[in-house]
């Protein structure tokens, strides 16, 4: 654009900005002393240097009672469309939209608040205008006041239980011997083809990400399921594929066959974090870990920001995405999909995972800071 430029600049014409008494003395030559315009740029071409003839012309007709300046100036176009009060309105709406997690476009949005008197693209327009983006939306799940009222007495309690800054990293780091979950990997024939798809998204605001979130995965897509364990210091201490659908009977059985001992062998203390999963916390799978001398750690619902293995999660599917568009992945079984999938989980540094951890303490502080809000992790 810049080169562009450069070379047009021969062939621009320059213009002089036209000051109050060039105007006023073309004006009086006109219209006292009945000169033409052509007899002005005749006699006079010193003054009107640089100005084009229709400027002339244009000025020449203006009265002399008339202000000098250009009145046209002071007119700032037609008013907007969009009131204050529509402007509360959709405010309003889309605020209780996104509490009751409604998924809108700006079309049904317009019709809901029945706006007819500008198009849908005027609307959007002055959605932006309000600081409103189509955005793409985090599969983050719903919560509740109480969801959140939760989060913060958890908060509370382990920074009452543990004074100091290097009591609760101690914490985290020793006092948790293994952090786990399930996670299931969306399986696709054509991978190059899932990672570059767009993601689902909603009208809200761009600090809005962790607020205005959507459901987790879609029911019926096909999935690969591994059960995974990471510890501080060790990285990744267990990854096994789950081929069956869980239920409490399966995960009992999983504990029972020593799934579990790599991850809690090698630390004083036999405590794990799994999330509140009905198949991971049932009776049979409690008495199996019991038997085992494995002690669960209770998170609060709908808390995978504390659950630092979900992060874990997000980083290989990102992985996934990004191995499947460097090698252009565009066909794939089921069996291949698994042997990248454990490649990339076992590549991932320990580091990483230390990182994590230690992140747990200003997690506990953000929850009460933001009154049980989201994190950004």
């Amino acid at each position: 654009m810049q080169h562009f430029t450069q070379l047009m600049a021969p062939f621009q014409r320059s213009y002089n900005k036209i000051s109050p008494e060039i105007e006023y003395t073309v004006r009086a030559l006109v219209q006292v002393s009945g000169w033409s315009v052509a007899k002005i740029k005749k006699e006079k071409p010193s003054l009107v240097a640089g100005i084009p003839s229709a400027t002339l012309y244009r000025i020449a007709k203006k009265p002399l009672g008339q202000p000098i300046h250009d009145s046209r100036i002071k007119n700032k176009g037609r008013p907007p469309l969009m009131t204050c009060r529509d402007t509360r309105r959709v405010i309003k709406e889309i605020t209780h939209l996104q509490e009751l997690n409604i998924a809108f476009n700006s079309l049904e949005l317009q019709t809901c608040l029945n706006i007819t008197n500008m198009s849908n693209l005027t609307f959007r327009r002055h959605l932006k205008i309000m600081g409103y983006c189509y955005l793409t939306s985090r599969r983050k799940g719903l919560m509740t006041r109480e969801d959140k009222k939760k989060r913060v007495a958890f908060a509370k309690e382990i920074k009452g239980k543990y004074k100091t800054l290097d009591e609760q990293t101690d914490f985290w780091r020793n006092g948790i011997s293994m952090y786990t979950d399930i996670v299931g990997f969306e399986f696709k024939r054509n991978p190059y083809a899932l990672a570059t798809a767009p993601g689902a998204r909603a009208w809200r605001k761009r600090g809005q990400g962790l607020r205005v979130t959507r459901k987790g995965s879609k029911e019926g897509i096909t999935c690969l399921k591994f059960l995974v364990g990471i510890s501080y210091n060790r990285g990744v201490t267990m990854i096994k594929h789950i081929m069956q659908q869980l239920n409490g009977p399966l995960y009992a059985y999983i504990v029972r066959e020593n799934t579990f001992e790599n991850g809690v062998a090698n630390t004083d203390s036999r405590t794990i974090i799994q999330d509140g999963d009905p198949s991971q916390n049932s009776s049979v799978a409690v008495k199996a870990f019991t038997k085992k001398k494995i002690k669960l750690f209770g998170i609060p619902a709908r808390s995978p920001d504390i659950n630092v293995i979900e992060n874990l999660f997000h980083k290989i599917k990102k992985d996934l995405n990004a191995d499947a568009k460097k090698h252009f992945l565009k066909k794939e079984t089921k069996e291949q999909f698994q042997v990248r999938v454990e490649r990339i989980i076992q590549n991932v540094p320990h580091e990483y995972v230390n990182n994590l951890i230690d992140s747990l303490p200003k997690r506990m502080d953000q929850l009460i800071i933001g009154s049980g809000d989201r994190l950004k992790y």
